[in-house]
């Protein structure tokens, strides 16, 4: 079996904090990336023609996004940074996610950006999600604790205060497999087995594109869901 970077088609890995091969060396694209390409190979959905907004990029996925003949290219950050010829538009989810216009996106994706956001992640949600077009598609992945219940802190924190509580300096929450019920799945009417990727993708599949076993049938940060416009669990 051809086991290969479905982003950039490389066959090069490295190690990424602690994980082996889990990083391609040509692109950067890390397990969730990858998983998140086969969701949309699976559909069958290009960016071609689309309206696409997308959180935090990651430099690989943005490549492809722009080598694409895409309708609108809306790259985000709070930070934004202009370096190898990736332009990324300053964007504070917590104050201008409201003034997303409705109906409009063909694809929204955030991947490990809602751990960031000093404020309320269900508005934050709700406005992205109605910014989705009715056949849109909703696709985003989240630090989950296998164990721990869900928890956030929003006020001032020091970087070692966060990095003990929430495992990173720049983390101000924990999401939570104990807690999914009553935090993430009221916000989208799914359930968490759905998502397991091995019951979406064959082993191949996902061997195909160096996605560890061990995340074949759990929820964790290399989860991702794709939510439809009619997911969302708040009305």
């Amino acid at each position: 079996m051809m086991i290969s970077c479905n982003i950039c088609n490389s066959d090069n890995w490295a190690d990424f904090a602690g994980r082996p091969g889990a990083k391609c060396a040509t692109c950067g694209s890390l397990e969730r990336t990858r998983l998140l390409k086969l969701y949309l190979d699976k559909r069958h959905f290009s960016f071609n023609k689309k309206t696409i907004f997308h959180c935090a990029p990651e430099p690989g996925l943005y490549n492809l996004i722009s080598s694409s003949d895409t309708l609108k290219y809306q790259a985000v950050d709070f930070n934004p940074k202009i370096s190898n010829d990736i332009f990324v538009e300053k964007f504070d989810l917590c104050v201008d996610s409201k003034n997303l216009p409705a109906n409009y996106f063909d694809i929204i994706i955030h991947n490990h950006v809602m751990e960031h956001i000093i404020c309320d992640t269900t508005a934050v949600f709700y406005h992205l999600h109605r910014s989705l077009k009715n056949d849109g598609l909703h696709c985003f992945s989240l630090p989950f604790h296998p164990s721990r219940h869900y928890e956030e802190s929003l006020r001032p924190l020091s970087e070692k205060e966060r990095a003990e509580k929430f495992g990173q300096k720049d983390h101000v929450r924990w999401f939570s497999v104990v807690d999914f019920s009553i935090t993430i799945g009221m916000v989208f009417d799914i359930k968490p087995y759905d998502w397991y990727p091995i019951n979406n993708f064959t082993e191949d599949e996902l061997c195909s594109i160096n996605f560890p076993e061990k995340s074949w049938n759990r929820i964790d940060g290399s989860t991702i869901f794709v939510c439809s416009k009619s997911d969302i669990g708040l009305s």
